[in-house]
């Protein structure tokens, strides 16, 4: 039926100066009507993952999709590899999902890539390929609190402020 299912956007594409403690939400839109693999099921409206059973939560809440630090350490140590997995679900309409991914265990300074599972929905009847998105989309946590009006130098922990704001934190 109509060819495969694609992943259209992914919004944020890629973020930096990312607020501990302060969700990331990333909004993914889909080529059609969107369900879920395992027998083409309907991805409900909220899926609060501390919420759900242990045998949803590996579905939507983990092995779907999630953030993966991707290690490069500038310091030589052995990367500490951990994923974030989501704390919410959403279905906004029939194609659209967002997620939202507590920060607070991302490692300030390293790079968190978004991983979809591929094949893991399916619009239309069709498996959903997410090949084009491989390794693109980043979130990266500040070492600095820039208050959402700068980005934060990475490796020096200073705010680089938008125009009209100064000081540490860009008041």
């Amino acid at each position: 039926g109509g060819g495969e299912g694609r992943l259209v956007s992914v919004e944020p594409s890629s973020a930096t100066s990312l607020v501990s403690g302060k969700d990331l939400v990333i909004t993914l839109t889909f080529s059609g009507a969107l369900g879920r693999c395992k027998g083409g099921d309907r991805i409900p409206r909220v899926t609060e993952c501390e919420e759900v059973a242990e045998s949803e939560r590996s579905f939507l809440c983990g092995l779907a999709m999630f953030l993966y630090d991707d290690g490069k350490d500038e310091g030589g140590d052995a990367p500490q590899k951990r994923n974030i997995l989501p704390r919410k679900v959403e279905s906004v309409d029939g194609r659209t999902v967002r997620v939202s991914f507590p920060t607070g265990g991302m490692r300030a300074g390293h790079e968190f890539v978004l991983h979809i599972q591929d094949r893991f929905f399916r619009v239309q009847g069709s498996f959903v390929r997410t090949g084009s998105h491989v390794r693109l989309h980043t979130y990266t946590v500040g070492a600095c609190d820039c208050s959402g009006r700068g980005e934060c130098v990475r490796g020096s922990e200073v705010c680089v402020c938008k125009r009209g704001y100064q000081g540490e934190r860009c008041q």
